[in-house]
């Protein structure tokens, strides 16, 4: 597969519905699973009409804006609260450089 076939592929995939749901989740900063399920569904119906769009399931839609996210070192995770047991999603950002540590307002003893 070429450089161009590759990068179709990938265009084929990574669509303005994930664009509009990442944009989303960088907003909110956090969400329920509720809340992401909902607005993946909000996402794929604006962009792709009533037909919905690829069949993809929520999984399979966040996986591809990781893909995406990869080289930025971030990625969207689901992490469980350990008292409610409830379900959250974040962007998370993977690298732990000194430059990200700036953008928080722990020391950074605090984040060892």
């Amino acid at each position: 597969m070429s450089d161009a076939d590759s990068l179709t592929a990938t265009e084929e995939r990574y669509t303005d519905a994930h664009r509009l749901f990442l944009q989303n989740c960088a907003l909110q900063r956090v969400m329920t699973q509720e809340a992401t399920h909902g607005l993946w569904q909000r996402a794929v119906t604006l962009i792709h009409g009533s037909e919905g769009g690829p069949d993809e399931s929520l999984e399979d839609f966040i996986a591809t804006i990781n893909e995406e996210l990869d080289p930025l070192h971030m990625e969207l995770r689901v992490v469980l609260d350990e008292i409610s047991d409830a379900q959250w999603w974040i962007l998370v950002n993977l690298k732990g450089d000194e430059i990200a540590q700036l953008a928080t307002l722990y020391t950074p003893t605090e984040l060892e």
